[in-house]
């Protein structure tokens, strides 16, 4: 079994805010939204142009055509909009 040593978890806690037990056994949803306490706002993803990426077969990231959640929701309410207007 895989064991941290103090100075990783305190490291853990002074980052997030969480000690290491609180953190395994808590879904990453649960972790974005402790952060996002912590840090007083909200955690933005941001795509990187690292090109050693391409390399390893993530062609979308490495030309930013990668969607997260944040671009999906904006389409789906550019496509409500426009159904809404068409009646």
């Amino acid at each position: 079994m895989f064991a941290l040593n103090m100075q990783s978890k305190h490291n853990i806690k002074e980052v997030t805010g969480l000690t290491f037990e609180e953190l395994i056994g808590m879904d990453f949803d649960d972790i974005d939204k402790a952060i996002e306490q912590k840090i007083g706002k909200k955690l933005k993803f941001m795509r990187s142009g690292d090109p050693r990426l391409i390399m390893r077969g993530q062609v979308y990231h490495y030309l930013g055509r990668m969607a997260d959640m944040g671009d999906i929701d904006k389409r789906l309410g550019e496509i409500a909009d426009s159904a809404e207007t068409d009646k």
